[in-house]
């Protein structure tokens, strides 16, 4: 791991990374490590639920918040997540800002925004 970490990465971009470490007797250098960053997903709307307090949308997975965060318009609706999600690597799709637990999103909205997060993770 990069301490500090490495920032400002493009989506769907090649790497090639090596550590360095510099002291009395010179300088040395790590392999050489290649990765890709992620794509966005393709947005999916919830196949389950209509959005309202009794029928709240389902969030099952990656592209169903992707959705979420790319529609405003849906966002003063009812939501359940219904499993952990993995979101490492989701800053490269928003300029550097990574998708954000449901419950975080909903105390920073100037909307009411009703979220049921159960004991599940982003």
């Amino acid at each position: 791991m990069f301490d500090p970490p490495i920032t400002g990465l493009t989506a769907g971009t090649l790497y090639y990374v090596r550590a360095y470490a510099t002291n009395d007797a010179g300088t040395s250098y790590s392999d050489e490590y290649t990765f890709t960053t992620l794509l966005p997903p393709t947005a999916q709307a919830p196949s389950k639920g209509s959005g309202t307090e009794a029928d709240p949308y389902q969030i099952e997975d990656i592209k169903n918040l992707y959705w979420l965060s790319q529609n405003s318009g849906e966002w003063n609706k009812h939501f359940i997540q219904m499993d952990d999600i993995r979101a490492y690597g989701t800053d490269v799709w928003t300029a550097g800002q990574a998708l954000r637990p449901l419950v975080t999103i909903q105390q920073s909205l100037p909307v009411l925004m009703t979220v049921m997060a159960l004991e599940f993770t982003i």
